[in-house]
């Protein structure tokens, strides 16, 4: 699996916006269908070098998260 970001994406906008909760953390991931999502998963659930981070995380450190489907416009 693929473990650096494509070159052509960015991770912040600085300069821009205004600081939020603390406690909140945000992630954003593209795919090109649900199909491919769901094959992300797979992979991840099966790639060894993933092995020791869902063990850590089998008990989430976080009282809930929620996951948003976004649409491109």
């Amino acid at each position: 699996m693929p473990r650096a970001a494509p070159g052509d994406t960015t991770i912040s906008f600085p300069g821009t916006g205004q600081a939020g909760a603390e406690d909140v953390a945000v992630a954003l991931y593209g795919f090109a269908d649900a199909d491919a999502y769901n094959s992300y998963r797979t992979q991840v659930s099966l790639d060894p070098e993933a092995a020791p981070v869902i063990e850590r995380f089998a008990e989430p450190p976080f009282k809930s998260y929620e996951r948003i489907f976004l649409s491109p416009l």
